[in-house]
């Protein structure tokens, strides 16, 4: 990514389209919940896309821009998204990506996430590391995805809530944002390749995760954030709640250039 270019995306995690967090590489289950493997499904299970279920609730997929696999991110026939069935299903990765509102977004059949906490932020998430990467690039998306001044507090912690969300910026709600083709019309579709997840304690969890690069660019971009488990859910610490919801003025913090990191995860 060019410099100009990671700079806008970085402010695009907090207020607009496009970007997040992500990550996992281990599994880190206090709960018991989720298989042994992130996102690894039944054997007996039949691939979601070849159920009745699906047909009924998705319709035409989109197509990254970028090098990533898989390409596809599938549009349900709802604009806000659609949780899938945990019920072990195969998808074509550990994830299936996911239009949400002008948001391309991962869902998984394993880790969650199970239910809506308000008009566009999803909660029910497993208490894994995979869980912790889906609830991080989920709710680091807000800008993109929500539909109500009332959603936007949800993504904090709620030990944090209630002396962080009076000093919330003013919600806008984008003018485009149901708009079934909201994602389809920009320029780039893009989503994060890899990503690492990291335990830092009984709670917190650093996730990180790996943007490639666009057409015509020499490097990709990668994003470090955090989220923490309280009241049976992940929801994003202080330090990133501040920065990807702009409290108090601040600039979302600006991602590293660099090329594909060794090591980590693909989506």
């Amino acid at each position: 990514m060019k410099r100009k270019t990671l700079a806008v995306c970085a402010v695009a995690l907090a207020v607009a389209v496009g970007i997040t967090t992500a990550a996992a590489c281990s599994r880190n289950s206090d709960s018991g919940t989720g298989p042994a493997l992130p996102g690894q499904p039944s054997a007996a299970a039949k691939p979601l896309k070849q159920t009745q279920w699906f047909s009924e609730n998705f319709g035409t997929p989109l197509v990254a821009t970028t090098d990533v696999t898989p390409k596809t991110v599938e549009q349900a026939k709802d604009v806000r998204g659609t949780v899938l069935p945990q019920d072990k299903s195969p998808l074509d990765g550990p994830v299936m990506w996911q239009r949400v509102r002008c948001a391309a977004l991962p869902f998984s059949t394993t880790d969650g996430p199970t239910k809506t906490r308000a008009d566009g932020i999803y909660g029910g998430y497993a208490r894994t590391t995979l869980g912790a990467a889906l609830a991080a690039l989920q709710m680091g998306n807000w800008g993109a995805t929500v539909g109500s001044n009332d959603a936007v507090p949800t993504v904090i912690a709620p030990s944090d809530r209630g002396r962080l969300a009076p000093q919330l910026p003013a919600y806008e709600r984008g003018k485009n944002i149901d708009n079934p083709s909201c994602l389809a019309q920009q320029k780039n579709i893009i989503r994060p390749s890899l990503w690492k997840a990291d335990p830092i304690s009984d709670t917190v969890t650093r996730v990180q995760f790996w943007f490639p690069p666009k057409p015509g660019e020499a490097q990709g971009g990668t994003f470090d954030y955090s989220v923490i488990w309280q009241e049976g859910d992940w929801y994003l610490t202080e330090q990133t709640a501040t920065d990807v919801l702009a409290i108090g003025g601040r600039v979302p913090r600006a991602g590293q250039y660099t090329t594909a990191p060794v090591g980590w995860s693909q989506w």
